[in-house]
């Protein structure tokens, strides 16, 4: 397992910013909650607008 080598900076470019996360996920300290997970597929997707719409979601939509 590799260490996490950053701190977090406004300054850090997409890509030292990606390896950051991928860092943090395999030292399993970074937790995302989902909100809800939904069908992938034209009601999902729907579903997923109008949620998002309301601004009331708290985590991450999935389209599985």
């Amino acid at each position: 397992m590799k260490a996490i080598r950053m701190k977090r900076s406004k300054d850090m470019k997409d890509k030292e910013a990606l390896s950051y996360l991928a860092d943090l996920y395999r030292a399993h300290k970074l937790q995302l909650k989902t909100a809800e997970v939904l069908t992938f597929d034209l009601r999902g997707v729907i579903g997923a607008h109008q949620l998002i719409d309301k601004k009331q979601v708290a985590g991450k939509l999935i389209l599985k």
